[in-house]
């Protein structure tokens, strides 16, 4: 094996010296999927002005639909990028071009199930009845992927957006949201808005914080209280009886815990309960356990392209000992 510019070269493309190994197995994952499975040759990144080569990225992607696991995801993200209502959260050469992004990861995970929704499939109900029993869910109404609820202003007045949404009727009639952040292996940002005075009044507006929590957020709201933030505005504003907050993200991956506990400090003790992580792992099990045989060979390719860990790890272990 050699290094060159801070970069291991591999049998599938280049990956940086500085990913950490829950990176590195993922983007290996990533690039033996492009190479032996796609058949794709390897692009640049992770910019549309890189010029460096990485395993993880495809090239012209936009033509070849190769970061999408099925046409029907593939056609849907080409209408959001045309959409010019509700594109701004959307970066059109990652979302084609970048395997390793969660933004193309939650197309591919959340489009086939707003189309199950959407054609009246119930297995959506018994998946989110098994990951949330607490939310009482009989009926999943609409999924939105990629979401800002406009207008703005009327939310918490900036960009951030539902990574997914999904809408639902409680057994007791109560509609409720869930405001879903997906996550693969990119951190969770950590930068504040530029209008924190106004994410403060929202905050005490919303009345899930402490006292300590509420002078927290004139000086940091960093992204998970954002979106926190958007999911219980979200309640308020539609009258809804139900409200929670999921961090999706790899079983090993520590960092949405952490993060979690965080924000769990600053929410009043009977709201911490609305904010949770669910792995990918088990989402992925329990759409598998409950999808119709239409939905399989869909599910498990996502399995397999995204959570196949193992495979990571025989892969990393064929590079040599230096990986």
């Amino acid at each position: 094996m050699s290094t060159f510019k801070n970069i291991i070269e591999t049998p599938y493309g280049p990956i940086p010296i500085s990913d950490g190994p829950l990176k590195r197995k993922a983007r290996l994952l990533q690039g033996y999927y492009r190479k032996d499975i796609l058949r794709e040759l390897k692009g640049t990144g992770p910019d549309k002005t890189s010029t460096q080569h990485y395993c993880n990225m495809l090239l012209d992607g936009k033509e070849s639909g190769a970061n999408f696991i099925t046409p029907e995801i593939f056609q849907y993200a080409k209408f959001r990028c045309h959409d010019k209502r509700n594109v701004e959260t959307i970066e059109e050469f990652r979302l084609f071009n970048n395997m390793l992004s969660s933004q193309p990861m939650c197309f591919n995970l959340f489009v086939p199930l707003r189309s199950a929704v959407r054609s009246g499939d119930k297995f959506v109900d018994k998946v989110l009845q098994k990951l949330l029993p607490d939310l009482k869910i009989e009926r999943v109404i609409n999924i939105e992927v990629e979401y800002i609820p406009v207008p703005i202003d009327d939310y918490i007045n900036d960009k951030s957006a539902f990574d997914a949404f999904v809408e639902f009727r409680s057994k007791d009639g109560e509609k409720g949201a869930i405001g879903i952040e997906t996550k693969y292996v990119d951190s969770l940002g950590t930068n504040n808005p530029k209008d924190m005075k106004k994410k403060h009044l929202i905050a005490n507006e919303i009345g899930c914080f402490t006292s300590e929590g509420l002078e927290s957020i004139k000086t940091k709201c960093p992204q998970l209280v954002r979106n926190f933030m958007l999911t219980e505005k979200y309640r308020m504003n539609h009258s809804f009886g139900r409200s929670q907050s999921i961090i999706l993200a790899l079983q090993e991956d520590s960092e949405p815990e952490a993060e979690i506990q965080k924000l769990k400090k600053i929410l009043r003790p009977e709201f911490q309960s609305k904010i949770a992580k669910i792995s990918l792992e088990d989402f992925v099990t329990a759409i598998g356990t409950h999808c119709p045989s239409g939905y399989r060979r869909w599910i498990t390719k996502f399995q397999s392209r995204y959570l196949d860990m193992k495979k990571a790890v025989e892969l990393g272990e064929a590079v040599g000992r230096e990986w």
